[in-house]
């Protein structure tokens, strides 16, 4: 067997799987997908396979958007259709995987007791609810109701543990003000008054690490030596674009600060890493060089949802 089928029959096995992707490669998977350090996950990782197709197309049905109308009239009746059996070819890809990377976590019991926070970006507050909604809305309950949705969420992107923070802490922020609602909030604020940052945390026991589990969507890409580097970034953007058009980004979860929703997995042979051509290479054995080079790549190919997996001969 050549290299791509070599690792593609270890793929295929499930014994095989955690020696092709062992605790260091689910760990590189895991930050690429996670911002693994605001979680604080550790290891050792293990990988949950819950469904790995082997090969196939990211092909998608066909849609179609039209409209008919009567003949001598202004009525029209727009419409759109998905022909299920006729297909638009898409990537190929050597594997979907969908399942897991389970890290260990600290179980974290403190709750939040104070938040105190300086918003100094109010101004544009009602600029995001009309982008959101398009105008803002007459009625002032749902107005209160907009305006409270984004100060919220912009409280929360100064937090490292934004799900712990909700409605009673937002109402504490603005009573600090001298504020009933949101509207009275945005008014203070823009008149000058300012609130120091600071959140409070209950005492918290320290407990045992456990497992968390957290849910990862890659497609797989095997490649032998001597493949393009700028065509294999093509085709993984372009399958990338497939899966998200069909809709396999999982749900956003306010509590699993994301980097990508979906992943590229590149199963190359690691004496690729031999190149000089690739930066980080430094001094040292080969296989710190190696180690060296991957790295560097890891940096920036994270940027673009893709993990780089060198593969032992």
């Amino acid at each position: 067997m050549d290299f791509a089928d070599r690792t593609l029959v270890r793929l295929a096995d499930a014994n095989e799987r955690a020696a092709l992707l062992g605790s260091s490669e689910l760990e590189r998977v895991l930050r690429t997908a996670y911002d693994a350090d605001s979680l604080g996950l550790s290891g050792p990782f293990a990988g949950v396979f819950d469904r790995v197709d082997l090969g196939g197309s990211l092909s998608r049905s066909v849609e179609l958007d039209g409209h008919w109308a009567r003949s001598g009239t202004a009525e029209r009746t727009e419409a759109r259709m998905e022909l299920r059996g006729l297909a638009v070819p898409g990537p190929t890809v050597d594997a979907l995987w969908e399942g897991a990377v389970v890290a260990r976590a600290s179980a974290d019991t403190a709750t939040v007791t104070a938040v105190e926070v300086d918003l100094p970006d109010v101004g544009g507050v009602d600029d995001a609810v009309v982008a959101d909604l398009g105008a803002l809305p007459d009625d002032p309950a749902a107005l209160d109701a907009a305006r409270r949705a984004v100060i919220l969420e912009r409280l929360r992107a100064t937090l490292d543990q934004p799900g712990a923070v909700g409605d009673a802490h937002l109402d504490s922020l603005f009573r600090s003000v001298g504020a009933d609602d949101a509207g009275s909030f945005l008014h203070a604020m823009t008149n000058g008054a300012t609130v120091p940052l600071r959140i409070s945390f209950s005492d918290s026991p320290t407990g045992p690490l456990s497992p968390r589990r957290l849910p990862i969507t890659a497609l797989v890409l095997i490649r032998d030596v001597g493949f393009s580097l700028t065509g294999l970034l093509h085709e993984s953007r372009q399958a990338l674009d497939h899966l998200r058009a069909r809709g396999a980004a999982p749900p956003p979860d306010p509590g699993l600060p994301r980097r990508h929703g979906l992943l590229a997995l590149w199963l190359v042979p690691e004496s690729v890493l031999d190149d000089d051509d690739w930066p980080g290479g430094g001094s040292g054995s080969a296989a710190a060089r190696r180690t060296a080079r991957a790295e560097a790549a890891a940096a920036w190919l994270s940027l673009l949802g893709i993990v780089l997996v060198p593969v032992s001969a």
